[in-house]
């Protein structure tokens, strides 16, 4: 079995009009919320074995706290361009290239691929993953490239600002 969550990243800000898109950093609200969502997927008892994050700083640095929640060490966070405003087919490419023996993954990255591929996959059913949101689900597959033929059960969202 490979359990799979998307985690879009915190909120960001836009404050400074000459940062480039890649290079925007968390707001204190974005990272807020990312703890209090890793605190959730704590609490359901995920244990992830492999964070994989956009290059971009607002993925990185929510893949960063969410690390510091499960104990995990930042410097093994995996880091692939190719999540950066990745379409359906791309996430499914950085899915399909995962190392086989890592169960638990958690990828981290934008919209609105996350919340295409949520949809399209079985995830979940929204309109919009929320910044900080979580959608994740458990394919019975052996391989991850055998995700893309299942669809996922026991399949779940965490919305941040209805976490207390």
């Amino acid at each position: 079995m490979k359990q799979l969550i998307l985690f879009r990243h915190g909120k960001s800000s836009w404050e400074d009009p000459s940062q480039g898109d890649a290079g925007r950093p968390l707001l204190e609200k974005g990272v807020r919320r990312t703890i209090r969502a890793a605190q959730a997927l704590k609490q359901k008892g995920i244990v992830p074995d492999l964070l994989v994050s956009s290059h971009a700083l607002r993925a990185h640095s929510t893949a960063g706290i969410v690390a510091e929640v499960f104990g995990l060490p930042t410097a093994e966070i995996v880091i692939s361009e190719m999540l950066y405003h990745a379409s359906v087919d791309r996430i499914w490419d950085v899915i399909s290239s995962l190392p086989p023996e890592k169960k638990s993954v958690i990828l981290f990255g934008h919209n609105p691929g996350f919340t295409e591929f949520a949809n399209q996959s079985g995830l979940c059913r929204t309109d919009c993953i929320p910044t900080s949101g979580v959608a994740g689900g458990t394919f019975h597959c052996t391989h991850w490239h055998d995700c893309v033929i299942t669809l996922p059960e026991n399949t779940f969202h965490l919305w941040p600002a209805k976490l207390h």
